[in-house]
């Protein structure tokens, strides 16, 4: 969009921001040969869920709460972390998100423990096997 998310947000609030990645998504679900890494409330919104599940491979990352809350205790970038105890917040995201990345989910790596190019590793194994 040529900003960050923070001022989509500051300007627009998070309905704007998700009408925006919605318009996005649609767009890029139609490419072929494509890795599509989204963002962590894009599967909030049902049309969207139906999106990912319909034109690929659907793998959900999954973290833990801890290492979430370390990952993100220093991003100022994030709007949804910025206002409040970030551990309360995290729990909160998890619970309304993690039963529906579930839902959608082809397929669950755990990435707790693993670096970067392991998780990347899985990824690939599961493309080439689909």
């Amino acid at each position: 969009m040529g900003v960050d998310v923070s001022m989509i947000f500051e300007y627009e609030g998070e309905e704007g921001f998700r009408e925006r990645e919605k318009d996005i998504l649609q767009e890029l679900v139609s490419k072929k040969n494509i890795v599509l890494a989204t963002g962590g409330g894009i599967i909030l919104s049902k049309s969207n869920r139906d999106l990912l599940s319909e034109n690929g491979i659907v793998i959900y990352l999954k973290s833990n709460q801890k290492d979430l809350i370390l990952r993100t205790k220093n991003d100022k970038t994030r709007p949804l972390l910025k206002n409040g105890n970030i551990e309360l917040i995290i729990k909160k995201l998890c619970k309304e998100r993690e039963p529906l990345y579930e839902e959608i989910a082809d397929f669950e790596i755990m990435t707790k423990n693993k670096r970067v190019h392991e998780v990347v590793n899985e990824i690939i194994r599961i493309i080439k096997l689909n």
